[in-house]
C-alpha cells in the first residue's frame, strides 16, 4: 500500500503453482493518506480465542494520520511499527511517541522511488530490518519486474547486509500473480539475502490466508511476515464482512499466527479510522476509535485491545 495509489482488486491470472486461496483475490488498498466513508461496527468482536502468548509478533502498520495517538496503540507484545516509507515519521523520527524506544522501526524500500534515498537513510544503525517492494506484481502498486527487482536487489538492497541489515523479501499478494512473480524472482535472484518471506492476503475465509502462509512456507522454508493482511471480498462478488465473518476470520488467524513458530510478524490492516478505511475493507477491521477529528484523540477500541493484547 503506497502513498496516493487507488483500491482496486488483484488482477485474475491463471498459475499453474497458486497458493491454495480460492475465495478472494488479494487486493492493492489505497494509501492511508486517502478517505473514504465507510460505517462503524455493528456490534463490538466476541472474545478473543487465541491462547496468549507475548511474543512480540504483533506490529503496527502504521499510517501517519493519528501520530499523536501512537503512545495509546503500544503494548508489551507490540514488536514493530512500519509505515510503508523508507523514512521513519516526519520530520526525522518519531520523537512524538515517549514509547518508541519499545518499538523496531521498519523501513520499506516500498518501490522505484526510494531506490535513490537508500544509500542517505539507510546508514548503519537507522535501523535493523529492512521490508522491500511493495505488492511488486501489481500494476497499481510498486510493479516491478521481478528480474529487475533482483538487478535492484543486487545493485542497492543486498549491500545493506554489510551494514547489518536483515532483508525482508518482497511483500507480494497471495493471489496467482503474486505466486508467480515470487517464483521468478526466487529463481532469478538466488543469491539474494533474505531473511524471510512477506505475503499481503485479503479475504472472508481465515483458511485462504492459512493455506497460502502454509504454502509459501512449505515451498521455500523461510519465515513470513504478513504485513498485511484483513476481512474483505475482492473477488467481485463484493460480499460484506459482516462481525460474526470477521470474528472467525480474526480468531481463527490470530490463532494460527501465534501458535506457528515461523510466522514472525502480522499486521491487521485497520489502524485506522473507520471513516480512513480504503475502499472494500469494511469497518469491522477498524481497530481505533476517536473522540474527534484531532491526531491524538485515538485510542483502540474493542478490537484494537484484542489485537494488541494476544
Amino acid at each position: 500500500m503506497p502513498p496516493n495509489s487507488n483500491p482496486h482488486p488483484a488482477p485474475a491470472v491463471s498459475s499453474s503453482k497458486p497458493p491454495n486461496v480460492v475465495h478472494d483475490a488479494t487486493p492493492a488498498p489505497p494509501s492511508p493518506t486517502t478517505t473514504t466513508t465507510s460505517s462503524a461496527p455493528a456490534k463490538s468482536p466476541t472474545p478473543n480465542t487465541a491462547p496468549p502468548s507475548g511474543g512480540g509478533k504483533v506490529a503496527l502498520a502504521w499510517s501517519n494520520l493519528e501520530e499523536a495517538s501512537l503512545d495509546n496503540f503500544i503494548t508489551a507484545s507490540t514488536k514493530i511499527i512500519y509505515n510503508w516509507q523508507i523514512s521513519k515519521y516526519p520530520p526525522a523520527n518519531i520523537g512524538y511517541s515517549t514509547k518508541f524506544q519499545g518499538l523496531e522501526f521498519v523501513p520499506t524500500i516500498w518501490g522505484l522511488k526510494d531506490i535513490p534515498q537508500i544509500s542517505s537513510v539507510l546508514t548503519q544503525g537507522y535501523a535493523k530490518t529492512v521490508k522491500t517492494f511493495n505488492e511488486p506484481n501489481l500494476a497499481g502498486q510498486s510493479n516491478i519486474a521481478a528480474d529487475y527487482g533482483c538487478q535492484l536487489w543486487n545493485e542497492h538492497i543486498e549491500p545493506l547486509t554489510q551494514l547489518g541489515y536483515t532483508l525482508i523479501g518482497p511483500a507480494v499478494t497471495t493471489d496467482p500473480t503474486g505466486w508467480d512473480w515470487l517464483a521468478e524472482f526466487m529463481k532469478v535472484c538466488s543469491g539474494a539475502s533474505i531473511a524471510a518471506l512477506d505475503i499481503h492476503h485479503y479475504s472472508l475465509h481465515p483458511q485462504d490466508l492459512i493455506n497460502a502462509a502454509n504454502q509459501y512456507y512449505s515451498t521455500y522454508k523461510k519465515p513470513i511476515w504478513v504485513s498485511e493482511y484483513g476481512c474483505a471480498d475482492y473477488s467481485g462478488a463484493h460480499q460484506p464482512c459482516t462481525q460474526d465473518l470477521f470474528n472467525a476470520f480474526f480468531q481463527q488467524t490470530r490463532a494460527f499466527f501465534e501458535s506457528t513458530s515461523w510466522i514472525e510478524m502480522y499486521a491487521l490492516f485497520g489502524m485506522f479510522r473507520a471513516s480512513e478505511l480504503p475502499n472494500g475493507v469494511s469497518a469491522t477491521n477498524s481497530m481505533m476509535t476517536c473522540s474527534s477529528s484531532a491526531s491524538n484523540s485515538c485510542s483502540p477500541n474493542a478490537l484494537g485491545n484484542q489485537y494488541l493484547n494476544p
